[in-house]
């Protein structure tokens, strides 16, 4: 992992020593171990002006699914988080950030995204996709990642930030942070607990109003996200909350 980083690093400097790049316009994705790399790489090396890891996060030792139960038990957790997962280097991080992932990822948990998401410095957007596939294709397909790196290095459109999701009276509610009204929103929710991966999520209707949407919660919630869908059609989420 050690050589890989620097692997990445040095890959950078000579992407930005080619002449039809402009050095002060690159970014970096990867995905599923690549989203990992892009965690921990985001925080070593400063030139970047964007990072979109795709499923691949930090926080992967506590996390419930395949990564967490390889890195797991302790002596490898506190190696791991020391040295070479991203949290270990988020406080670093003070650029913008977008995270991709599925609702039942196998390797990379909800809450690790999250976590993840929580700990940068600078503003950081979601997008859980539901039942999302795990792969090269699907990893790369979402129009929102062309989208957000374009708002970024061309002053293109940006995405649908969003507030913290709260609850008032039966009703789950959030805020946005958009230059125009959503087209379409939807409220995610999960009956399930245990395992993240293996927790059934159903939709239902939102409405919005302005810069607010919501929905009556569902009987047994556990779990909630909102989406929201630009004119473009370009989906982006919200933090889930967890229903005591």
């Amino acid at each position: 992992y050690y050589h890989a980083v620097a692997q990445v690093i040095l890959a950078h400097s000579l992407i930005r020593s080619f002449p039809e790049v402009n050095p002060e316009k690159t970014g970096i994705t990867g995905i599923s171990w690549g989203g990992t790399l892009t965690s921990t790489n985001m925080g070593v090396d400063s030139r970047y002006k964007f990072a979109i890891p795709v499923y691949g996060c930090g926080y992967l030792p506590d996390s419930d699914g395949h990564q967490g139960d390889a890195i797991q038990p302790g002596e490898h957790t506190r190696v791991v988080y020391t040295y070479f997962d991203g949290s270990a280097y988020f406080k670093r991080v003070t650029i913008p950030t977008l995270w991709v992932n599925g609702t039942n990822d196998k390797h990379f948990s909800m809450p690790a995204t999250r976590l993840s998401s929580r700990a940068v410095k600078g503003p950081a957007i979601l997008r859980y996709e539901p039942r999302m596939k795990h792969g090269h294709y699907p990893g790369w397909e979402p129009e929102e990642i062309y989208a957000f790196a374009h708002s970024i290095v061309q002053g293109g459109k940006g995405l649908i930030k969003f507030h913290k999701p709260e609850l008032q009276d039966k009703q789950a509610r959030v805020s946005i942070k958009a230059l125009e009204d959503p087209a379409h929103a939807e409220l995610h929710f999960t009956r399930d607990t245990g395992i993240w991966n293996q927790r059934n999520w159903e939709a239902a209707s939102a409405t919005l109003s302005g810069k607010t949407i919501q929905a009556p919660l569902p009987e047994g919630t556990v779990a909630l996200f909102f989406t929201a869908t630009d004119q473009r059609g370009l989906i982006t989420s919200s933090e889930y909350i967890v229903i005591d």
